[in-house]
């Protein structure tokens, strides 16, 4: 078979997917190398367009002539084919990776333009040669050609950027549409990485205009355009993602008063103590395997060195007075500390002792019982046992007495007079029930009206109730590893064994999880990486950035800020305040600076009680027929919002804004200017959308006719030609997340002008809602489907769109109402906010990639269906809805049961 030979992905952003997006309905087209036909097929099956083409390999023309009115053989240079199309003309000519196979091919399209109807164009696709992972190959003297991709062994020209336009000059041609496919250098088949480069030559790649755009697609026509439209991401887009984060000094912030208490777990072993000497060397302590950490991969960061109290040692009482200032400082409620207990001996006890002695240590703090066994499992012997712990009801009785000095002191966190205790292995303990009785006994004699016990999810252990405990307490990254997040690297080390996780998946996963029906009290981790502990064989956090630590941190604090727990219960946790050789540790470093601290402060200041009183007051209420959702970008300012807003002057509207960080000035700016305005914090996840979904979930009962959705990120492409003069606030902004286009709507979006003039004529009519009906007759729906006009989807525009996923949002209010039991086909952009929309109804998601970041849903193929009991399936991909049916039809899925949104 053909290496060309594959099938046509119409899901991501790739080059043939983009041509198809410039392709008009019926139209006439030449295409020049179709190998086995491929697009072909779609242009005439999906599009209705006749189809002639040009092929040099005999047997994939053959295959490719089923689909074309004329297919002739023979080698494009040899320009025999100039000749028999000289009757022709063509709405579109495609050359789809084929230029750089071509000697000349500014001779072949300079003859190629003479077949182009008056309005027509040459539509292209060419792979870029200076793209960064041919560059950092050649920086090691690497240049290999490989069966397929940039260094295709059939290639024989290369291109730039500049080269491709010289061509395209050169050929009488002007662009007229241009975009690429991009590639982070990782992600291509060369799988190398910046990070293999000296800093400053990857920061100079990295800042390269075109460095990361893979693959370049043209629309070319015969006369010059009125205006240039440029879909390429360059350098300043490239950044955006690569960004290094930089190095954040200290600052001195003011307290603030919230409901949401934040507690840093605290490992009290920076200093040296006998056993550790007996065990490790004399001197040891746990700077000592910091420091000897190396690099296990290009980019690792290791090792993680300290500022602010440097090399500490906690013998000495001015560190924690210190580590105490510094924690209140940044909004840290309390310390969660470590406690060695072993059947009466108590390790590492002289900063407890200095805790309890200096009361100007001002910071709460609460203890967890570390009680597992204590070995050598730092260099692989992990049944080597170093002391042991002796679970007995004598030492149950000991230990909780052990306690009670700390239990006594008014800075430790209790809940309705509860000291509050952390257990890191209930499950160890034997007769865990009983001892939960006694402990509870014990120290009710002692004065207090119980103990508060919270079970960390470690090692299974996930309902508190089954050990008779009153919480949970998650304990990342126990419960948050998943071998499908891992990652390849350039290895450095190569006895590596260990496991890579990419940190972004992980928090996607925490994010998006389903919340269990007990109490359970969320946690955050940061980079963990115990390569200091076991380099050969770490679990490494690699990606990590502190914009995904604030997304989980402000997930974590939303959810608890909103949650129905008491306002003395609202605790989260954070792992960890200094697990230096966990690579965890809020405490300040050499790359990062105060970074992790300032972060944890920006998402924790917006839940200050002053703050949150001045957003909104009294119930909803609807004012106008319209409303507009807008979502503030962090960062933005009044005058872009008001640039974006004044657009819609003349039209009555009420206004709701989401925020994910509080900015006083904003807020006061806003409410002055639109004093109806209704303000809603929201966490940083789901980009606009997830925010969208919340606040339309809040106002679809109120009953607007028409609900709109805006957001204020900056984000253009248009070039301009220097005769013309467009305001910033008439292009189209484009509906990105995770960073990429919505492959399901970019199917029907022209990149062009939004006119303003149309937006007002928009929605003078009222859209029907599709009824549940409308799902019967499939057999109508998949002939409207062929149709040429199939679907109506808006073009162009935000306000349409906006409109048109509000239509969505009805229907799927109705779905949830007459449904019990859904199933959810497709699991991208759209398919993740119906989930979102209709999570407790959900029995399964069919995603023929099988992506399992659904977590608590099964991810099932559709062969997989007719195992599930489902009242309707839900299709949620919208370009492919004819393969889709006929995919659901051919596993037995009844007709009625199929909804198209």
């Amino acid at each position: 078979m053909s290496k060309y030979n594959i099938e046509l992905d119409l899901e991501t952003k790739n080059s043939l997917a983009l041509i198809l997006n410039r392709v008009k309905r019926g139209s006439k087209i030449l295409e020049f190398g179709p190998s086995h036909g491929r697009l072909t097929k779609f242009l005439k099956e999906k599009m209705g367009c006749r189809v002639y083409c040009v092929e040099l390999d005999e047997n994939a023309a053959a295959e490719a002539s089923q689909y074309a009115e004329e297919m002739l053989v023979g080698d494009i240079e040899s320009f025999y084919w100039e000749k028999h199309f000289e009757e022709h003309l063509f709405d579109h000519i495609i050359f789809a990776d084929v230029l750089e196979h071509l000697y000349r091919p500014k001779n072949v399209l300079l003859t190629a333009k003479k077949y182009l109807k008056e309005n027509g164009s040459i539509l292209i696709s060419i792979p870029n040669v200076a793209h960064a992972s041919i560059l950092i190959d050649l920086l090691h003297n690497n240049f290999t050609y490989r069966s397929v991709g940039l260094l295709d062994d059939t290639h024989i020209r290369f291109f730039t950027k500049t080269t491709l336009n010289a061509l395209v000059q050169e050929s009488g041609l002007f662009i007229k549409y241009e975009t690429s496919v991009n590639k982070h250098p990782e992600t291509t088949e060369f799988h190398n990485s910046y990070n293999e480069l000296p800093s400053e030559v990857a920061s100079f790649l990295k800042h390269q205009p075109f460095s990361e755009a893979y693959q370049f697609i043209l629309e070319l026509v015969a006369d010059k355009p009125e205006q240039v439209i440029s879909d390429i991401n360059t350098a300043e887009d490239i950044e955006l993602f690569y960004q290094e984060e930089p190095f954040v000094d200290f600052t001195e912030h003011e307290s603030f008063s919230s409901k949401i208490k934040t507690i840093a777990f605290y490992l009290p072993q920076f200093h040296p103590f006998e056993e550790n000497d007996k065990w490790w060397g004399k001197g040891f302590t746990e700077w000592t395997n910091v420091t000897k950490a190396t690099p296990n991969f290009f980019g690792h960061y290791q090792p993680h060195l300290p500022i602010h109290n440097g090399f500490y040692d906690l013998r000495l009482p001015e560190v924690m007075i210190e580590q105490a200032r510094l924690a209140k400082n940044y909004g840290i409620h309390g310390f969660n500390f470590y406690y060695y207990w072993f059947d009466g001996k108590v390790l590492m006890h002289k900063p407890f002792e200095i805790l309890l002695n200096n009361k100007n240590i001002d910071i709460n703090f609460c203890i967890t019982w570390a009680n597992e066994n204590w070995t050598r499992i730092w260099d692989a012997s992990e049944n080597d046992i170093l002391i042991a712990q002796k679970h007995s009801d004598e030492d149950s009785i000991k230990f909780i007495h052990s306690l009670f000095p700390y239990f006594n002191d008014k800075r430790y966190i209790t809940i309705d007079n509860k000291p509050l205790l952390v257990i890191y292995r209930c499950d160890i303990i034997p007769n865990i029930v009983d001892t939960v009785k006694l402990w509870r006994r014990e120290v009710e004699k002692a004065g207090y009206d119980g103990i508060y016990l919270v079970c960390a999810q470690t090692y299974g252990v996930t309902n508190p109730e089954d050990y008779g405990f009153d919480a949970a307490m998650e304990f990342p990254p126990h419960n948050a590893l998943n071998l499908e997040f891992t990652t390849r690297k350039k290895m450095i080390n190569t006895q590596f064994k260990g496991n890579i996780y990419d940190y972004s998946k992980i928090v996607n996963d925490q994010c998006t999880k389903k919340a269990p029906d007990y109490k359970c009290f969320q946690a955050v981790t940061l980079s963990w990486d115990n390569t200091a502990r076991k380099q050969n064989d770490s679990n490494i956090f690699t990606n990590f950035t502190l914009h995904k630590y604030k997304q989980w941190l402000s997930h974590i604090a939303h959810n608890t800020y909103n949650s129905n727990l008491p306002d003395n219960e609202k605790l989260i946790f954070v792992n960890a305040w200094n697990e230096w050789a966990e690579g965890t540790h809020l405490e300040p470093d050499r790359k990062f600076g105060y970074g992790y601290l300032e972060s944890t402060y920006n998402v924790l200041k917006n839940y200050d009680l002053d703050n949150l009183s001045s957003l909104n007051s009294g119930p909803l209420s609807k004012q106008q027929n319209t409303a507009i959702i807008l979502h503030v970008h962090e960062g933005d300012d009044f005058d872009r919002i008001k640039q974006l807003l004044d657009k819609y002057e003349g039209i009555d509207y009420d206004l709701y804004a989401s925020i994910v960080t509080f900015a006083e000035n904003l807020v006061q700016q806003l409410r002055q200017h639109y004093p109806n305005i209704r303000i809603t914090l929201v966490e940083r996840a789901g980009e606009d959308a997830l925010s969208f979904l919340q606040i339309y979930r809040q106002i679809q009962p109120l009953g607007y006719q028409h609900i709109w959705k805006l957001h204020s990120k900056r984000k253009a492409y248009l070039r301009l030609s220097p005769d013309q003069d467009y305001q910033y606030n008439l292009l189209l902004v484009h509906f990105d997340y995770d960073d990429k286009k919505i492959a399901e709507l970019s199917n029907y979006l022209d990149v062009k002008f939004c006119d303003p003039d149309s937006l007002l004529a928009l929605n003078e009519e009222d859209e029907e809602i599709p009824s549940k009906d409308a799902a019967d007759n499939i057999d109508n729906l998949i002939h409207q489907l062929d149709s040429k006009d199939d679907i109506e989807i808006p073009k162009s525009n935000t306000l349409a769109l906006s409109n048109k996923l509000s239509l969505m949002f009805k229907k799927i209010d109705q779905i949830k109402e007459d449904y019990q039991h859904i199933v959810i086909y497709g699991y991208g952009y759209l398919g993740k906010i119906v989930l979102q929309s209709l999570e407790e109804k959900v029995v399964a998601v069919i995603d023929k990639n099988m992506n399992k970041n659904a977590a608590t849903f099964p991810v099932i193929h559709p062969s997989e269906i007719q195992a599930y009991d489902y009242d309707c399936i839900i299709v949620t991909v919208i370009g492919r809805e004819k393969e889709v049916i006929k995919t659901l039809l051919s596993n037995n899925v009844a007709k009625e049961k199929i909804i198209l949104l």
